[in-house]
C-alpha cells in the first residue's frame, strides 16, 4: 500500500510539474491567438472579458528554437516577434484588429500575440503604420516634392521640400521671361544705339539666362531627390538630407549630405 502510494505520488508531482511548464511555455510564447485572417485584418481570441481596448498594441510572435549544431539537442524556445497588431474593434470574447507588418512571407494564422508595453517598441510600430499610410499614396505623392514627406510624418522635412521646389521654379520662371524681355529689346535696338547699349542688354538678358538654368537645375535635382528618398524611405532609411540657402549674388543653392 505505501508502494503504491508513493507512485502515485510520484505521478500526481509529474503531471502538475508538465501543467506548470506547459503555462510557464504558453504565458513565455503569448497570451493570445489570432484565429482568422483577412488580409491585414485579423481576429483574435481576446476581448473584453481578458480587458482588451480598443488602440491596444500587440506583438505577433512565434517560438524560436535553438538546437545543438551538432547533435540537434533543443536547447531553448524563446518568444520571436515577427510583426504587430493594432486593436480597431473589440467584442466579449475576441476582438478585430489590423496588422502593421509583418514579416514576408509569414502567415499570422494561428500565431500567438502578446501585449506591446516597451516604448521603444510602440514607436517602431507607430513608425510602420506611418509608413503604410504613406505607401498606400506613394504614386500620386511621389509626384509632388515633399508631399510624400508630409504624409509620412516628417512635416518640416515635407515642407521644405515643397517650398525649396516652388521657389526655384518660381526663380527659374521669372527669370526666364525676364532674359526674354532683355533679348527683345537687345533685338529691337536700332541702328543708332551705341556698342554700349548692345552690350549692356546682351549681358542682362546671357545673366538672367543663366539665373534662370540654375534654378531649374536645381528644381530637377529636388526632384531627383525626391524620388530617391522616397525609395530610402520605403526601406525604411534615410541616408540624405538637404539644405538650401543663397549665395552672396542671390542665387539659390542647394547642398546635399550623405549620411553613413
Amino acid at each position: 500500500m505505501t508502494e503504491s502510494k508513493r507512485l502515485y505520488t510520484i505521478l500526481v508531482t509529474c503531471l502538475l510539474v508538465i501543467a506548470n511548464d506547459s503555462d510557464i511555455e504558453a504565458a513565455a510564447i503569448g497570451e493570445g491567438l489570432i484565429i482568422r485572417v483577412m488580409d491585414r485584418m485579423v481576429y483574435v481570441d481576446l476581448g473584453l472579458q481578458d480587458n482588451i481596448k480598443k488602440g491596444d498594441l500587440f506583438n505577433i510572435i512565434e517560438p524560436e528554437v535553438f538546437t545543438h549544431p551538432l547533435d540537434g539537442d533543443t536547447l531553448s524556445v524563446s518568444p520571436k516577434n515577427i510583426g504587430a497588431l493594432r486593436v480597431i474593434q473589440v467584442f466579449p470574447k475576441m476582438a478585430l484588429a489590423e496588422v502593421t507588418h509583418i514579416e514576408s512571407p509569414k502567415d499570422p494564422m494561428l500565431k500567438h500575440i502578446a501585449p506591446i508595453k516597451d516604448a521603444l517598441r510602440i514607436m517602431e510600430v507607430e513608425h510602420f503604420e506611418k509608413m503604410a499610410v504613406a505607401n498606400g499614396q506613394s504614386i500620386k505623392s511621389v509626384l509632388i516634392p515633399g508631399l510624400y514627406q508630409y504624409q509620412y510624418g516628417d512635416k518640416r522635412k515635407g515642407f521644405g521640400l515643397l517650398g525649396a521646389e516652388v521657389m526655384a521654379m518660381v526663380v527659374g520662371i521669372g527669370y526666364r521671361m525676364s532674359s526674354n524681355d532683355w533679348n527683345d529689346q537687345y533685338r529691337n535696338l536700332g541702328p543708332g544705339a551705341s556698342r554700349a547699349d548692345f552690350d549692356f542688354y546682351h549681358k542682362e538678358a546671357d545673366r538672367r539666362r543663366t539665373v534662370s538654368n540654375r534654378a531649374f537645375f536645381i528644381a530637377g535635382a529636388l526632384y531627383a531627390y525626391n524620388l530617391f528618398d522616397v525609395l530610402w524611405m520605403q526601406d525604411n532609411r534615410f541616408p540624405l538630407s538637404i539644405d538650401v540657402g543663397s549665395s552672396s549674388d542671390d542665387i539659390a543653392m542647394l547642398k546635399l549630405k550623405r549620411h553613413f
